[in-house]
């Protein structure tokens, strides 16, 4: 099959959807991703087709093509290009970045995987990230490891470990004032959900359900797992509306206290299922009170950590 070119209106794009090297994923939120070219400057991109299957969902389509309507400008999110839409195809058409996730770098890395200072630096980035998206009245929704990307040069090396390059990505499920109470089309990820996301309380989700996100996937950075897992969805579910933090020999204490007032809620009395639904309400708005107010208030948090652990070395885990 030959290469096919996408003509949009600020470029010309190349891909070879037959090719498998040039397919990142197969199984995309809303479909494949593929590695191609942009024609005017021969530059890497990221293309996204739709999966037409989906069109049966309502505002489907409207979810993959958000990040080109949002319009969003910011040096920690992945620029959006354009979306091109070809007879019955959709395509998304994204900037490539050269990296890898920031737990799979991790995972790798000896040199930063307990590196405390580092990890907390890259918090710092996501949470600004969080802080442009909510000045635009946009909730992510669905932060995680794998949503977090962190540069590197050829050598999978980081270029400024002082000031690592992070980008955020994967906007499919964020929300807006316009969408806020419509139900999640895609699925997100139950391991990282506030309360009030696991619970489909969707009335309840606001920029504080992002920094409860935060907390936890800071938590699984830093011990190298996350604090609530399972096989069983009903227990996963119950960790995540109950279940409470439990320190670990990886995470400093005063950096704990920090995830904790993120990811604070208070625990369910009884099952979701035998509670009405003001009564879940209830209890997961008095959790949510104990959190941050803002990502600026708890990177603010996370800069006074960072001070203080430069000039305490105590705090080192081994």
């Amino acid at each position: 099959m030959p290469l096919l070119k996408l003509t949009g209106q600020t470029g010309e794009y190349l891909f070879d959807p037959e090719n498998a090297e040039t397919v990142l994923s197969r199984k995309g939120k809303f479909g494949t991703v593929f590695a191609g070219i942009r024609l005017s400057d021969k530059s890497k991109v990221v293309i996204k087709h739709f999966n037409n299957d989906l069109l049966v969902y309502p505002y489907s389509l409207m979810q993959f093509k958000f990040e080109a309507d949002a319009q969003l400008d910011s040096p920690y999110l992945r620029k959006t290009f354009e979306y091109i839409p070809t007879g019955q195809n959709h395509f998304l058409i994204q900037e490539y970045i050269s990296g890898y996730d920031l737990k799979t770098f991790l995972s790798f890395s000896k040199k930063y995987r307990q590196a405390v200072g580092f990890i907390v630096r890259c918090m710092i980035k996501v949470l600004e990230a969080l802080e442009y998206l909510h000045s635009k009245n946009i909730i992510h929704c669905d932060l995680k490891p794998a949503n977090i990307l962190i540069e590197t040069d050829e050598k999978s090396n980081v270029k400024d470990e002082k000031n690592p390059s992070i980008r955020i990505i994967d906007l499919g499920n964020a929300r807006t004032p316009l969408n806020l109470l419509m139900d999640t089309l895609t699925p997100f990820s139950l391991v990282y959900s506030p309360p009030e996301q696991a619970l489909h309380l969707y009335n309840l989700v606001d920029t504080q359900s992002d920094i409860y996100t935060a907390g936890i996937v800071l938590y699984e950075l830093l011990s190298g797992e996350p604090p609530f897992a399972s096989k069983h969805p009903e227990a996963l579910m119950h960790q995540q509306v109950s279940g409470q933090l439990i320190a670990h020999p990886s995470i400093p204490a005063p950096l704990f206290e920090i995830i904790k007032k993120a990811s604070a809620k208070i625990s369910l009395p009884r099952p979701p299922a035998q509670m009405e639904i003001p009564e879940r309400m209830k209890y997961v708005q008095e959790g949510k009170k104990m959190r941050y107010s803002s990502a600026s208030e708890m990177k603010q948090a996370l800069e006074i950590f960072l001070e203080n652990y430069k000039k305490s070395k105590s705090w080192l885990p081994w």
